[in-house]
């Protein structure tokens, strides 16, 4: 069919005129889609990586928690066991570290781990994570020791008192890095005793749990 140039002109109006009739055309995107979309932003959010050592945690466990990121950030911080966490950057730009524990009554099971890091470009990344805390076994240990030792004088609960004000204050703020560098040394070579966590009788009467191993020197021993 022929159409003059006039003619061709109201046609295509005329079909302008009922497509807008009709209504905004929507497209949907089908499962698979976003399902797709999903992925690429996960491969595409700036934490790369999220490692822990070590692998397998239990009750009592001090565990380093590494952030691999893909960008660079000016702040990585998060929250474990409803604490929170300050990672510091680590001699690599885009990883960062931050150094935990799990408590000795942290129920066993999953505890979710989220990681939130701010970019240097402004946005925010976030990751959250479960880490599995097995259960452990702790002993009961027991010892007899004068009266003198378990009943602090006046002047010793001062000295108590003043000691847990100085500890509450170190540990009241963050630091940007790390004041230590290199491994951890033993204060002597021997093998520690496996007495972390063990409940303490004292005088035949439970009053603590032990937090800590003991390494006794030779001259210690009996």
């Amino acid at each position: 069919m022929n159409l003059t140039p006039r003619a061709l002109r109201i046609h295509l109006a005329a079909t302008l005129i009922t497509m807008l009739s009709l209504g905004p055309i929507s497209v949907k995107v089908g499962a698979s889609g976003e399902a797709q979309s999903r992925m690429e932003g996960e491969r595409t959010s700036p934490i790369k990586n999220l490692f822990w050592q070590p692998d397998q945690l239990r009750q009592g466990s001090p565990v380093l928690f590494t952030v691999e990121l893909e960008g660079m950030a000016v702040r990585v911080s998060g929250t474990w066991l409803g604490k929170p966490l300050m990672f510091f950057r680590s001699e690599k730009p885009h990883v960062w570290m931050a150094l935990a524990g799990a408590d000795v009554a942290t129920e066993p099971g999953n505890h979710e781990l989220v990681v939130v890091a701010r970019m240097r470009t402004g946005g925010m990344a976030k990751l959250a994570k479960n880490i599995n805390v097995n259960a452990a076994e702790f002993g009961t240990g027991s010892v007899d020791v004068p009266e003198d030792y378990v009943e602090p004088t006046a002047a010793e609960q001062r000295q108590i008192a003043a000691d847990q004000i100085l500890k509450k204050h170190a540990f009241s703020h963050l630091i940007p890095r790390p004041l230590w560098s290199g491994n951890f040394v033993t204060p002597v070579d021997v093998k520690p005793t496996p007495s972390f966590g063990e409940s303490r009788l004292m005088n035949e009467e439970k009053t603590s749990r032990h937090m800590a191993p003991i390494s006794r020197s030779r001259k210690e021993r009996p």
